[in-house]
């Protein structure tokens, strides 16, 4: 029997390559109180399932017919791709304190991990390994520690479940001006800062905020799953540009410019578009600007790949400010329409081409029918 203490401190050989760190060395590393990791009690052998780097095919499916194939799949951990797997559930899992009432900052924050693993599936111990490996990593580069960790065998079932809570080490003053994605006497409620809905204001603006510069790739995701399929993951490589998107988003959800917010993750964005309409308004979404500006020709690569990021609605009126702050910050955003109170859809648009790049076109269009003049 696999037990949680023996998974730990268990040296894994993989591909028949020992491994350096037990997996209970590697999370000494971030661990909220850290201690002397023991000697190894085992060892463990494992083979890794290759990943698949072909492009996916998603056969000519409407956007309609994508969503319907990722409503209600259940959540598995990528034997292929564990490490970004990983990532994507440490960066949802970090997320869901934003919208929360409070004061802290990403560096406040610690995680409690969960691995559920089916040890008999060839491909289980090494995806496992790696999964600890990436989240040690991930939130080492963070600054986030984590606050406890265990594992357990499931009957095929694969998965790392990850609450995030306040740290239990507060910081004075004079300390927390030396940690910039840290502060002094943080709090977090329980209760929410903003809906998690679309609210009913055709003037208010909605607006996308990828947390990684990646590319939209689908592997990894949950309609890479629903097919059966692998192919290339977005490469979430800048945790740095992580950390100023999300102490933006804090400050913008703290001041009360945000009047809705939600986590894109789990899904992709257009799931989490539906979601937003669940309350019963829906919202008129255009995509061109997004897809311009990635060079993207694929519209199921933009609405179903699982690059963190969020959707923040804020009112007309708060716009400027809004774009003045992630000028500053040189954080990259991209409006995406308006909310329709008269319908409970979600209603997209994509050309290829934000409205500023129609407008050249057709200015240049006009500069050479005056020429042929």
């Amino acid at each position: 029997m696999v037990t949680s203490e023996r998974l730990f401190r268990s040296r894994f050989i993989i591909d028949g390559v020992p491994q350096a760190l037990t997996p209970e060395a590697l999370l000494a590393v971030v661990a909220e109180s850290p201690a002397e990791p023991l000697p190894p009690v085992d060892s463990l052998m494992d083979e890794s399932v290759e990943p698949d780097f072909e492009p996916m095919d998603i056969g000519g499916k409407s956007a309609e017919d994508c969503l319907a194939l990722v409503s209600g799949v259940r959540r598995e951990m990528s034997l292929q791709q564990p490490g970004y797997w990983t990532k994507c559930r440490v960066a949802e899992a970090l997320m869901a304190p934003l919208w929360r009432k409070g004061h802290f900052k990403l560096g406040d924050l610690c995680l409690r991990a969960k691995w559920q693993m089916d040890f008999s599936v060839t491909g289980a111990g090494a995806a496992f390994y790696r999964s600890v490996a990436a989240l040690a990593d991930y939130l080492d580069a963070l600054g986030v520690r984590l606050s406890a960790y265990s594992a357990s065998a499931s009957r095929g079932h694969h998965s790392l479940a990850l609450t995030a809570r306040l740290s239990a080490d507060g910081l004075d003053e004079d300390s927390a001006l030396v940690l910039p994605y840290r502060t002094a006497g943080a709090r977090l409620s329980t209760a929410r800062a903003c809906a998690s809905v679309i609210l009913p204001e055709r003037r208010d603006w909605l607006v996308y905020i990828p947390f990684e510069a990646a590319e939209f790739r689908l592997g990894g995701s949950l309609l890479a799953q629903a097919l059966g399929t692998g192919g290339p993951c977005p490469q979430l490589e800048d945790p740095d540009y992580f950390m100023d998107c999300y102490e933006l988003v804090r400050e913008l959800v703290e001041d009360g410019v945000a009047v809705a917010g939600v986590t894109v993750c789990e899904g992709g964005l257009l799931p989490t578009l539906h979601r937003m309409a669940s309350g019963g308004c829906g919202a008129q979404i255009d995509l061109s600007g997004v897809m311009s500006f990635y060079q993207e020709r694929c519209l199921p690569r933009i609405l179903f790949s699982e690059v963190p990021g969020a959707i923040l609605q804020v009112r007309d009126l708060d716009f400027d400010y809004l774009d003045a702050e992630m000028l500053l910050q040189d954080v990259t955003y991209f409006p995406l329409g308006h909310p329709d109170p008269d319908t409970p859809e979600i209603c997209l648009k994509a050309e290829g081409k934000s409205g500023i790049q129609n407008i050249l076109d057709a200015l240049l269009q006009e500069r050479s029918a005056e020429g042929e003049d």
